[in-house]
């Protein structure tokens, strides 16, 4: 799937070469790293920690005054520190609290990513443009495991998540200069998984907000 990021990056390149005609056609490529808090956990379970990081590639395309709409593809990693499993037993999916025996439990989930933002203009300076963009996040889980100390020994196997594909919704604000050549982004959002891991039981919902920078033309 990262390999589906790249090429992916090179065909946004080649989409935005062919639209140097049109100058407001631009590219936006950055790096988050956040963290998550849980709604919806199931009860008895106890979060940590969740540290978040995102590699993103957008192409901006006009579609009015001071408005895009921006969407394209990232790659999105997630460390969850929780007392919780997943388990599939014959075909039945759940989320349970984690055995006595079990320590430093932590459950991996990448996702790729395809947002689609209304993105606005909402000012400027001298020398930067500011944008809030809100939109859809569809995602696929490409990655899941889930990883324990069972009775002091290490062990990683597959975290049986039951819903492959997930929605989300984002607000995302950045800063992006005007200078010439690349231009530097900063900004950050805030981003809540709708849909759940699982059809018929409870596990958590993430709501995550993180910091990102990056460069755009």
């Amino acid at each position: 799937m990262k390999k589906l990021f790249i090429i992916f990056a090179v065909s946004a390149v080649s989409i935005y070469l062919q639209g140097q005609g049109n100058s407001r056609i631009s590219l936006d490529f950055t790096v988050s790293i956040g963290n998550s808090i849980f709604i919806n956990k199931l009860s008895g379970t106890t979060h940590q920690l969740s540290p978040q990081s995102t590699s993103q590639l957008l192409v901006n395309f006009p579609v009015g005054k001071n408005k895009f709409i921006s969407s394209g593809m990232g790659y999105e990693t997630n460390r969850h520190l929780i007392d919780g499993i997943f388990i599939e037993n014959q075909n039945q999916f759940s989320f349970q609290q984690a055995p006595a025996n079990y320590t430093q439990n932590e459950i991996l989930l990448d996702y790729l990513n395809i947002p689609v933002y209304l993105k606005q203009k909402v000012g400027e300076s001298s020398n930067s443009d500011f944008h809030i963009s809100i939109g859809p996040v569809f995602s696929y889980l490409v990655l899941s495991n889930q990883k324990a100390k069972i009775n002091g020994t290490k062990q990683k196997v597959e975290a049986p998540v039951e819903n492959k594909f997930r929605l989300g919704l984002g607000l995302d604000f950045d800063v992006k200069k005007k200078n010439k050549g690349p231009k530097g982004i900063f900004g950050g959002g805030i981003y809540y998984q709708v849909t759940k891991n699982l059809k018929d039981s409870k596990s958590f919902a993430p709501l995550t907000a993180c910091f990102r920078v990056g460069f755009g033309s």
